[in-house]
């Protein structure tokens, strides 16, 4: 059976078309299925696996290739690389790098900062670091505990202090 429409067509109701894959309710939305990350419910014709989808209720997801590449879900989560993030921004992947064209990185958190690197160095005000910490550029750098804080113009050291040598 075959349905040919020249001019205008009115539908009062709901459109149901191939069961419930496709619908359109009386206001006029467009309801889609959940679909999946392979065959998502939003795709284009010449690249069907990439598009919108959602696993669940109140969660989207984004893939490209057929592959998860980002995820909001029900929380208001953003995951980059998981369809299940665990924080408001969640990077999955065996390296996140984010890059800034205009040269600065600015976070800024309202307790700590927590930086962990493994199998590498880190730089601040360096992005070629030569030693474990690079720090370069003018300033102040100091070291403190949670009962002590650090001075304003050194380093506070308790116990022994070697310079050129690993066992002072």
């Amino acid at each position: 059976n075959k349905l040919d429409v020249w001019g205008n067509a009115n539908i009062t109701g709901t459109l149901n078309v191939a069961s419930n894959l496709f619908q359109v309710n009386s206001s006029g939305f467009a309801l889609l299925p959940l679909g999946l990350v392979g065959t998502p419910a939003l795709s284009f014709v010449s690249d069907p696996d990439t598009g919108l989808w959602s696993y669940a209720a109140n969660t989207l997801n984004f893939s490209t290739g057929g592959v998860v590449r980002a995820t909001i879900d029900s929380n208001g989560n953003v995951g980059i690389g998981t369809s299940l993030p665990t924080a408001a921004l969640d990077v999955a992947g065996a390296t996140s790098t984010i890059t800034n064209s205009s040269g600065n990185l600015t976070i800024t958190s309202a307790s700590n900062l927590i930086l962990s690197i493994a199998n590498g160095n880190v730089g601040i005000g360096t992005s070629a670091a030569g030693a474990a910490l690079q720090v370069n550029g003018g300033g102040l750098f100091g070291w403190g505990t949670a009962s002590v804080a650090a001075p304003v113009n050194g380093l506070a050291v308790s116990g022994n202090v070697g310079i050129g040598t690993t066992s002072p």
